[in-house]
């Protein structure tokens, strides 16, 4: 984990890109971002890669995670939501967003995968509990989330 001076300067990197992002949650050294093209079935790299945040937002009911890239001004921004699916096959971190995109970060150091994972998992969980999905017109029902937990679980297969 990092120290208190760390977490204070990263925290302000972050607040360069939102200045309504108000404490760092969680985070990782450095991941490198793939997007699972469903059509191929492949998994390509882009062009995202860098330290990984968890972060809490001013407003209560906006959570994310943001990769700060390290080849470029273009920076990763994904918010957390109650429609968002993780799964977790350490180095690997999987998840569909609510528009059907499917990520995987690749972390290198696998214990913060296994460590963020969990609590990006804890943190929907919660969301699901508490009806926060931010997210608007989602199905939301019972069997689109039975039929993502079965997309994902097909995805588990590293990047190349």
């Amino acid at each position: 984990m990092p120290s208190a001076s760390e977490t204070k300067m990263n925290l302000s990197a972050l607040q360069q890109v939102d200045p309504e992002i108000n404490e760092i949650v969680d985070s990782a050294t450095q991941v490198a971002l793939f997007e699972y093209a469903t059509q191929s079935s492949q998994w390509t790299k882009t062009d995202i890669e860098g330290a990984l945040f968890v972060y809490a937002h001013r407003n209560p009911s906006e959570r994310g995670l943001i990769i700060l890239n390290r080849h470029s001004p273009k920076n990763y921004k994904e918010p957390i939501t109650a429609d968002l699916e993780f799964k977790m096959n350490a180095p690997f971190l999987i998840y569909k967003t609510l528009s059907g995109q499917i990520f995987g970060a690749w972390f290198y150091v696998p214990e913060e995968c296994t460590r963020v994972g969990a609590r990006c998992c804890r943190l929907v969980s919660y969301l699901k509990k508490r009806g926060k999905n931010s997210g608007g017109g989602g199905s939301g029902g019972q069997g689109s989330s039975e039929k993502t937990v079965s997309i994902l679980q097909g995805l588990l297969l590293p990047p190349n």
